[in-house]
């Protein structure tokens, strides 16, 4: 009889199942890919793929929730750098937006996923309380950009009658529409081709910058 995998192992199978699944979905798209292609590129059998993962919706969220973890932990050591060099509110927001751009701008397959996702999510019904930990990366993404927000305030390079929460929220979903929008090599309209993507990205961050600045 087969002795029952430690809890040890059992971890260390699903993520080798998410990183194939992963390969999979950054090369392919969500869509086209079945549970057997996730176990042929896991080089496992596929009744395994299901006893880790019953629905393939299981493994696109939990695909999904690992790539923005690997973000945040960008986004965090870059934020506890600005802090160890002491850097004023201002210039530690400027350096995040700049990684923030680097991000929209050059990790092409990351942003087709993100549209992907959101698409996938809404042909599968997705309920928001299984977006829960996916969720809470976007959370702490946000917690490090409020910092900065508070950080500038008290030492007087931000504007303080700005509502600097709110902003940020509608800014980050701003430029990730359109960093999805533009993601894409076939334009939908053909005013899409007429104007750099980077440049509008690049000019959505200036004006942020600008607003804020005191």
């Amino acid at each position: 009889m087969n002795k029952p995998f430690s809890p040890e192992k059992k971890a260390d199978v699903q993520t080798h199942i998410l990183s194939a699944a992963k390969t999979l979905f950054l090369a392919e798209g969500i869509a086209p890919v079945k549970m057997t292609d996730i176990a042929i590129e896991a080089h496992l059998g596929v009744a395994t793929v299901y006893r880790y993962f019953r629905v393939k919706k299981a493994i696109v969220i939990a695909v999904a929730t690992s790539l923005w973890s690997e973000k945040e932990r960008e986004f965090a050591e870059i934020s506890k750098q600005n802090d160890a060099e002491h850097l004023s509110g201002i210039a530690s927001l400027t350096i995040l937006l700049n990684h923030f751009y680097d991000l929209l701008t050059q990790e092409k397959a990351l942003i087709l996923f993100v549209r992907n996702f959101d698409s996938f999510c809404l042909s599968e019904n997705v309920k928001p309380s299984e977006l829960t930990a996916y969720d809470a990366i976007f959370s702490c993404i946000e917690s490090l950009f409020l910092h900065c927000g508070e950080k500038g305030i008290r030492d007087g390079t931000i504007r303080s009658d700005r509502d600097f929460a709110l902003t940020y929220s509608a800014f980050s979903r701003a430029i990730i529409g359109l960093a999805e929008k533009l993601s894409n090599d076939k334009a939908i309209v053909p005013s899409d081709q007429e104007k750099d993507p980077r440049m509008m990205i690049r000019s959505l961050i200036d004006v942020l910058l600008a607003y804020f600045a005191q």
